[in-house]
């Protein structure tokens, strides 16, 4: 089951952030496809500015030594990327100026590339024809599908000049771009595959612990319930055995059947009281409650139970402590934890409850000096169903005591823990916020 949950986890993961990568990868595709024409704009515009000077004419020429010079003496840039300036054709004057040409290659670099080159192969036909489909087009960048070029044109004098690129520049710009995004996009899914894999196993721990507490929990209450059904079982089949018996003779069976049925039914409402405190559902009632003097009352009540085996309850009561919560819980706590204390303190020893106030709040300790709790038992005190044979020794219970003690703690605003050494003893401390 849980294998189930953590592949849905990873898959839902998975797309999840897959069709986000997607769209965030697609809207930065467009953004560099977008960059990369503007970028080609703005060159084949720089390229065309010192060409359109009206006085700058066009001649045909067989080597780069035969370049014009227009009237500042200054040639047109030569270094848009490393690539020089080229120009061909067979325009004179009053023809236009169409025959200059621009080469952006598919296996240059953006930082590498010219915008002005020689290495378009442009026949002088293409020329003409490109010079004849701009004649009637607006000043700016266009494209001319027919000749898979783009053109950036400006007026000059009587004619206009023209800076031409191959279209299979941007294309090659977006197919890299594309490889790029793509390798991106799986480095991306591979990483988070295995940061999925990662957290479903860190959210099916929860998962695991609480099936693992569900079996060990059926495993307790079935231990705990085995007894008392076995002796009920047992207790009936004898009576069975002596048909013409009087009650008063089968009167030990019978008392022994009720005494397990009482066992059995605690068990029942402690559950159901544990369960019921645990509900999320549950609505807390909270009134002004005396913790002073609830603990008095306790330690009063607990004395004469701890006179016939011989142990001393000591208490050191500070008056005027009051909570914030349900006053059947308040009492429930004192008397759950000196009746633990008792319980485990050997006879003869000693129980001392301490209530004071301390740094804005309230502290119910209860210390019995006579018992230890392993340190490996100490952690799970407060679970149910556990009994540490050091812990707990030999007393009866079902391991239900004490989570229900925290519980009730946690309801009302505070905390408690356990603490234990062979020399002081167990004590266990409930801290509180006191009401004002």
């Amino acid at each position: 089951m849980l294998k189930g949950y953590r592949r849905r986890f990873v898959v839902s993961n998975l797309a999840l952030v897959g069709a986000v990568l997607l769209i965030g990868l697609f809207i930065l595709g467009v953004f560099m496809g977008n960059r990369d024409r503007s970028s080609l704009q703005e060159s084949m515009s720089h390229a065309a500015e010192p060409l359109s000077s009206p006085d700058f004419r066009i001649s045909r020429r067989e080597s780069d030594d035969d370049l014009p010079v227009p009237p500042s003496g200054e040639l047109p840039p030569e270094d848009m990327g490393g690539d020089r300036i080229g120009r061909r054709g067979n325009a004179s004057e009053g023809e236009s100026a169409a025959s200059f040409t621009v080469l952006m290659t598919e296996d240059d670099e953006p930082e590498d590339v010219s915008v002005l080159s020689n290495e378009l192969d442009l026949s002088d036909e293409e020329i003409s024809e490109a010079a004849a489909l701009l004649e009637g087009e607006k000043d700016g960048f266009g494209t001319l599908s027919s000749l898979k070029l783009f053109y950036w044109k400006r007026a000059r004098g009587d004619g206009f000049t023209a800076v031409f690129a191959s279209s299979s520049y941007l294309a090659a710009r977006i197919l890299k771009n594309a490889l790029l995004l793509g390798a991106i996009f799986l480095l991306s899914m591979g990483l988070f595959f295995l940061i999925s894999l990662w957290l479903s196993s860190l959210a099916a721990r929860p998962m695991e612990k609480a099936v693992e507490m569900e079996r060990q929990f059926v495993a307790d209450i079935s231990h705990d319930l085995k007894t008392p059904i076995t002796v009920v079982l047992a207790n009936n089949s004898i009576l069975r055995s002596s048909p013409g018996s009087t009650v008063s003779e089968e009167l030990p069976w019978i008392e022994s059947t009720d005494q397990a049925a009482k066992s059995m039914m605690t068990l029942v409402n402690e559950m159901l009281t544990l369960s019921s405190l645990e509900s999320v559902e549950r609505a807390v009632k909270k009134e002004r409650v005396d913790l002073s003097s609830a603990a008095e009352k306790s330690v009063l009540q607990m004395e004469s139970v701890a006179y016939d085996r011989g142990i001393t309850v000591e208490s050191q009561i500070e008056p005027g402590l009051f909570l914030s919560a349900d006053p059947d819980h308040v009492t429930r706590i004192v008397d759950g934890l000196l009746e633990n204390a008792l319980k485990y303190e050997p006879d003869g020893g000693e129980v001392l409850l301490t209530l004071k106030r301390v740094r804005k709040k309230a502290v119910l300790a209860v210390k019995n000096r006579g018992s230890f709790i392993d340190p490996g038992d100490l952690p799970h005190v407060f679970e149910r169903f556990y009994r540490g044979d050091k812990a707990r020794g030999d007393r009866k219970g079902f391991g239900l005591g004490l989570p229900i003690i925290r519980q009730m703690v946690l309801l009302s605003g505070g905390d408690v823990t356990c603490e234990s050494t062979k020399d002081e003893g167990t004590v266990f401390t409930a801290v509180f916020d006191p009401a004002d």
